[in-house]
């Protein structure tokens, strides 16, 4: 049978150092932290708005008349749907 050291807290710490007192730790938290804030509040909902107009443009593409009204429900509830507040296209 082989033998499968146990691994604790002090044989980690010997592997890897002492990671957690470094100030690059901390650093690499608030990158992350600021990378987070920015994915989630800037560019998922830039994104969400684009995948909702080019919705409301397949939409009305296939329709003959063009109804600004219609169109920007559609925008709106495509918006709450995808967990953003409704506003409006014009």
């Amino acid at each position: 049978m082989k033998y499968i050291p146990y691994l604790s807290l002090k044989h980690i710490k010997r592997f890897f150092g002492n990671i957690f007192s470094f100030n690059s730790f901390k650093v690499f938290l608030v990158l992350i932290t600021i990378g987070a804030w920015f994915y989630w509040f800037q560019y998922r909902p830039t994104q969400i708005r684009k995948d909702c107009w080019q919705k409301v443009v397949q939409e009305v593409s296939g329709k003959g008349e063009v109804n600004r009204e219609s169109m920007n429900n559609y925008f709106s509830v495509c918006l709450v749907g995808k967990g953003l507040k409704s506003e409006s296209l014009f």
